[in-house]
């Protein structure tokens, strides 16, 4: 079960790796998207605040797999 539980994991272990950058682009989802594009700003229920919350860290460790891809290139 180690590995299986090693892949659920990895989008957390991804963002220890780069903690920065993973604190800039949720700055800027936070902020550019969720709040002026979307209009999101006190009109979510906190239900929909979890989903996103959810989305938002998966985005943001694809983000940084997409990062390291192309500082290795």
């Amino acid at each position: 079960g180690g590995e299986r539980l090693a892949r659920w994991f990895m989008p957390l272990t991804t963002l220890g790796k780069d903690a920065l950058g993973a604190f800039i682009f949720h700055i800027v989802v936070l902020f550019v998207f969720y709040r002026f594009l979307f209009d999101y700003w006190h009109k979510t229920t906190y239900l929909h605040a979890l989903t996103l919350s959810l989305i938002l860290i998966a985005l943001t460790a694809v983000w940084l797999k997409l990062k390291q891809w192309c500082v290795k290139s």
